[in-house]
């Protein structure tokens, strides 16, 4: 009878660890299930940023080019003054 019980005892403990690891186990799926979420945030965040940033340099250079243009006429305006004050 001591066996039956020490085997009763035996499984109870089995079952109530397996219990334990099946809630752990659980905890880490919702654990995963919302760093999968916020990874998915994270990466529509960084493609946007991506994108805006890309919308900014293109701005940026449209700029830069654009005073080039005006520095190139100014220049060529100037050689005009001194070629007519010749």
């Amino acid at each position: 009878m001591s066996h039956e019980m020490e085997a009763e005892d035996f499984v109870r403990a089995k079952d109530a660890e397996i219990g334990a690891l099946r809630e752990e186990l659980q905890r880490c799926r919702l654990i995963i299930e919302r760093l999968e979420a916020e990874i998915a945030e994270l990466y529509t965040a960084a493609k946007r940023a991506t994108a805006d940033n890309l919308d900014l340099r293109k701005q940026l250079q449209a700029w830069a080019d654009e005073a080039d243009a005006e520095i190139q006429l100014a220049k060529l305006r100037r050689a005009e003054m001194e070629a007519c004050e010749l």
